[in-house]
């Protein structure tokens, strides 16, 4: 049974709210599933159409979301003792209304020759939960897609390459394909940091974005089509300095069911002690803000330290926050320039500070750099609420114990006011760490992702991974508790 405690994550802050609930109960386990390689039989987990090949994993995607039963995952592999090439596998997978898991048939595709692996990002692509269509007229009801791009080798010399593919309703991958281009220039930038950027998908035209840098090694954008759901399909590009190479795209994160429009922010190195950011809009607009941190926040004074971190908390108002000094930025993210001027950030109050656990680990507040916290763990639980001038947030976070929690962000638009609070703490305790991973949910010691299943999103649903040989371990989970816990809040 879950307890009332206030140890941990938060306390009693002496406003009024109540304490967070560390809860050390078993989650009933519905299912467990093993999917691995064609090289394997069904019984043990063998999925049709995943490359007996592909058996190297390089870098694993996010789990993507098609409708209330339909999910996959993807990930990229190369083989140089077998084939000689590099391999991008999609693998669907359905979870029904009882929480059991039916693998689907999963896709692979190659490129022409060669394993050379350098920096690459995967990641999931733009969805849609809903049985409309979206993004513009661009993304079909209840799909889903996956994206990589980066440095690979192609038909024996390195070229930068982009991947993509869809899943269906119907635990199969629609579309998928490959593209190689010339190696990393002006149009098309070598990753670096951040995430595969996303703009637009909800009501406006879908894109995707690569911030990195181009062969004279200064920070650049490129934007890409989405194309139809196969590989993202190069579009334009910018030089965003003249000025080393660090550099970034940070997405909103968004709720895996959101039909808002994608946008987000992005870093780029401006002198030697000073990053700049920059912004990208819902309809693709990149634009560069400012080039001063230590002029962005209040008394800073290391340039080339970032710190922000965000959260898209209406689809028209974003909250930019730097952790270090309790200051934020609010954003509409259907436009480029923050509401404030830059070097006026809001300032969280005194009194609301403990609850935001500024002085715990930095994977509580991670900048947006693309960890595998930021990654894989950290994303709204639901779509966020908004009740008149109040806008609430839950959010999913690692305790850097291996255990997760819950965190609610509240803003007030009224009168401008950021607060905080741990709603649930599932921490690994000594009592349930032999079996942690069936019987709390979401390992954020190891590798794994998760989304929500069902017709009021009651089932967890986790990816684990592990390579040699590569096996994706899924399991669902009851979690009506803890959504009960969540509304029966009183923060």
């Amino acid at each position: 049974m879950a307890n009332k405690l206030s140890t941990i994550f938060g306390s009693d802050d002496g406003a009024g709210s109540a304490s967070s609930f560390v809860d050390t109960s078993t989650l009933p386990l519905l299912d467990y599933q093993e999917i691995r390689s064609e090289a394997y039989s069904s019984t043990h987990g063998g999925m049709n159409n995943w490359s007996s090949y592909a058996n190297n994993i390089q870098q694993v995607g996010n789990i993507n979301k098609a409708s209330a039963t339909q999910f996959g995952i993807n990930f990229q592999a190369n083989n140089d003792i077998d084939t000689n090439k590099i391999y991008h596998v999609i693998l669907p997978f359905q979870v029904d209304s009882n929480g059991s898991i039916s693998k689907g048939t999963a896709n692979t595709i190659e490129n022409s020759s060669g394993t050379g692996f350098s920096t690459t990002l995967v990641d999931k692509g733009f969805n849609n939960t809903t049985s409309g269509t979206i993004g513009g007229g661009n993304i079909g009801g209840n799909t889903a897609t996956f994206v990589a791009y980066g440095r690979q080798y192609w038909s024996s010399s390195w070229q930068m390459m982009s991947w993509g593919g869809t899943i269906g309703n119907s635990n199969t991958v629609t579309t998928h394909s490959r593209n190689d281009y010339s190696d990393y220039n002006s149009s098309y930038a070598h990753p670096e940091r951040g995430r595969f950027g996303m703009s637009g998908g909800g009501t406006t035209t879908p894109y995707y974005h690569m911030v990195g840098y181009n062969n004279s090694s200064y920070s650049n954008w490129s934007g890409w089509y989405y194309n139809s759901g196969s590989y993202p399909q190069h579009w334009t590009n910018n030089q965003l300095a003249s000025y080393s190479s660090t550099s970034g795209f940070h997405p909103l994160q968004m709720a895996d069911d959101s039909t808002w429009d994608h946008a987000g922010y992005y870093q780029y190195h401006y002198t030697n002690n000073e990053h700049g950011m920059g912004t990208i809009n819902h309809s693709g607009n990149q634009s560069n803000q400012y080039s001063n941190q230590r002029s962005l926040w209040t008394g800073w004074r290391k340039g080339d330290e970032w710190n922000m971190h965000a959260w898209y908390m209406r689809a028209d108002l974003a909250i930019v926050l730097n952790p270090q000094n309790a200051e934020f930025y609010t954003w509409n993210p259907g436009s480029n320039g923050w509401n404030e001027s830059y070097g006026s950030p809001k300032k969280i109050d005194m009194a609301d500070r403990g609850n935001f656990n500024f002085n715990a680990s930095g994977n509580f507040f991670d900048s947006n750099t693309g960890t595998n916290v930021e990654k894989w763990i950290r994303k709204p639980w639901d779509q966020p609420a908004v009740n008149g001038n109040e806008n609430v947030l839950d959010e999913v976070i690692s305790d850097r114990n291996g255990g997760w929690a819950i965190r609610r962000v509240k803003y007030n638009s009224g009168t401008e006011k950021l607060t905080s609070k741990i709603i649930v703490h599932r921490p690994r305790t000594m009592e349930n760490y032999i079996d942690y991973p069936h019987r709390n949910g979401i390992d954020t010691d190891g590798y794994s992702t998760w989304a929500r299943a069902g017709n009021n999103k009651e089932i967890l649903v986790t990816v684990e991974w592990k390579s040699n040989p590569p096996v994706f371990k899924v399991r669902t989970y009851d979690i009506s508790t803890i959504q009960a816990k969540l509304d029966n809040s009183d923060f």
